[in-house]
């Protein structure tokens, strides 16, 4: 820092300033879904719809999205479907994990009708 005053006399000083970052700790996310499941023509079970845009987070984005239920093959995506037999319990799980590597998860058990 100089300073100069009216007679033109300046005197100057130095100092150091250490800055120390700490980038915030990541949040985790909220996984959150929908789901419908139409009756398929044939009466012998349903095809259900899944959406996860009930999903947020607050720090960032949803990196991926990953779907599961048993006896089913895993499934990725924002929206995806499962076919489901007749008179069966079945539980879907969603698997959210945000662009800081956190997850979270929420299932739903439900009686296909």
């Amino acid at each position: 820092l100089t300073v100069t005053d009216g007679s033109q006399q300046s005197n100057s000083a130095v100092t150091s300033v250490q800055v120390y970052y700490q980038p915030p700790t990541n949040q985790p996310p909220v996984a959150g879904f929908t789901f419908k499941c139409v009756v398929r023509a044939d009466n012998v079970g349903a095809d259900c719809s899944f959406d996860g845009t009930l999903t947020s987070d607050p720090d960032g984005w949803i990196a991926s999205y990953v779907w599961s239920s048993p006896n089913r093959s895993s499934k990725t995506g924002l929206t995806i479907s499962y076919p489901f037999p007749d008179g069966s319990t079945q539980t879907v799980t969603l698997v959210v994990t945000d662009n800081g590597g956190a997850t979270n998860a929420t299932s739903v058990t439900f009686v296909v009708r």
